[in-house]
């Protein structure tokens, strides 16, 4: 088993691409190859789960109680891991940059294949490199991938600089190329394509810079994981020892996809059997005992949502009959009263009696540590990690509603609260990462007694 960490000096150098095109083409190799994504993210994992045919998991300082033996829990039976930083190299929220990308690829032992965009770059990005290779000397780095190169008078200038003045392998030059370009919002709104549309993007990422990198020197610079760190018996659920108490209706399709992994095996151990459902598609909800809705992209698809008028009123009727149900971020704009988008409104589920505004600047982005205030729910986690990242406030409350949360870090709903408490609907801003270490949210979740009178 072997690994690398794909980093970059900064944002936006097309390390996720690079991360793509390079997984699968591992994968087309005939390696099991096991992808992590840093930080806090669900889209970049849905990519990096499509290209390698195997769920994408987070690494999070903030997250994790123990990093390193979450991560060798999660590689069993893989021939490559490859690691996806996010940020640049040594960017962190601290000065001493404990939580940085150099410090998990250091504490896991992986090298760093450096994404470098030459784009704007002649010959100064020498000292640049020279300033990001030697600025930590206890970190390793396999190489470089020169990305946007914009011709090749400008690689072969590039690449003569390099290696007279560095001493680093050049893994890869990479054309500059509308093609093999993923834009952001391209990534954002791939949580809109189908599983086939992903697939046939990663075939045409992976094959056009197939000629430009050289998977034989990833292969031959990566690190063997030392067999001592691989913790046997890992984390892979048992599905067949199973006993499944509750059916746990999860809103899964276009509009409604940000899980993390993490929170829906939780589910699964406690004893929840995943149904999953669409909001956008079905018109009736099948025998459940309470409901899961993640975030997503809700305004992209408002006017399909507000026109399924069956399934809202299906929902409707269970909410009010007590069903329990946890919403984040996505899932709380769903049930408001209205979503606006610039001049246009439309008509959500009207469980929550407020007005879902859209702007096109973020309201909140970052992490979020939320304390339990209420007593209604008294099983569950005192502290809760997650975090926010959305475009969307809400205005214009009918009633004053109790909150779960008092928001440490983060935003929250309104007045530094989060967590709106509607009968048996707790409905948040914050995505919940399910952390064992206050213990499982969703276990407790799943079986807080609610008194119910009718099961669903």
């Amino acid at each position: 088993m072997k690994g690398q960490y794909i980093s970059a000096i900064k944002r936006s150098s097309g390390k996720t691409t690079l991360s793509i095109a390079i997984t699968r083409l591992l994968v087309e190799r005939g390696l099991k190859v096991k992808t992590f994504k840093k930080g806090p993210d669900f889209i970049d994992p849905m990519w990096l789960t499509a290209a390698s045919k195997s769920q994408c998991f987070n690494l999070d300082f903030f997250f994790h109680n123990n990093i390193k033996e979450y991560f060798y829990r999660k590689i069993e039976n893989a021939d490559f891991i490859i690691i996806e930083s996010n940020h640049g190299l040594f960017d962190d929220i601290g000065v001493n940059g404990k939580r940085s990308n150099a410090s998990l690829a250091k504490l896991l032992d992986l090298p760093v294949i450096l994404v470098v965009d030459v784009s704007e770059f002649g010959r100064s990005i020498i000292p640049v490199i020279q300033g990001v290779i030697n600025f930590d000397r206890e970190l390793k780095f396999s190489g470089i991938v020169l990305n946007r190169v914009k011709s090749k008078r400008h690689e072969t200038k590039l690449i003569n600089n390099i290696r007279k003045y560095i001493n680093i392998q050049i893994i890869g030059s990479v054309p500059e190329d509308p093609k093999i370009t993923i834009e952001q919002r391209h990534l954002g709104l791939s949580s809109c394509l189908t599983s086939d549309e992903m697939n046939k993007k990663i075939e045409l990422l992976s094959n056009r810079i197939k000629p430009f990198v050289s998977i034989d020197k990833i292969i031959l610079s990566a690190n063997k994981i030392k067999k001592f760190y691989i913790l046997k018996g890992g984390e892979k659920l048992q599905y067949r020892n199973i006993t499944y108490k509750k059916k746990v209706g999860i809103c899964f399709d276009r509009a409604f996809n940000f899980y993390y992994p993490e929170n829906l095996n939780n589910i699964i151990k406690s004893g929840g059997k995943l149904i999953y459902i669409s909001p956008l598609n079905d018109y009736d909800i099948p025998e459940i005992d309470c409901l899961y809705i993640g975030g997503g992209f809700p305004e992209n698809f408002a006017n399909i949502l507000e026109k399924n008028y069956k399934f809202k009123e299906k929902l409707r009727y269970l909410i009010e009959n007590g069903m329990p149900l946890y919403a984040e971020c996505g899932g709380l704009i769903y049930l408001t009263d209205e979503l606006i988008i610039g001049d246009q409104k439309y008509k959500m589920l009207g469980v929550i009696k407020a007005r879902a505004i859209f702007q096109k600047k973020p309201i909140a982005h970052g992490y979020s540590l939320l304390k339990k205030i209420s007593n209604n729910m008294n099983n569950l986690p005192t502290i809760s990690k997650g975090h926010e990242f959305h475009h969307i406030y809400l205005d214009d409350f009918e009633e004053d509603y109790d909150y779960l949360y008092k928001v440490i870090r983060g935003k929250g709903i309104k007045d530094g609260f989060d967590g709106i408490i509607y009968k048996n609907v707790i409905a948040s801003f914050t995505h919940i990462y399910d952390s064992s270490k206050y213990g499982s949210f969703f276990e407790h979740w799943l079986n807080f007694d609610y008194n119910l009178s009718k099961s669903f």
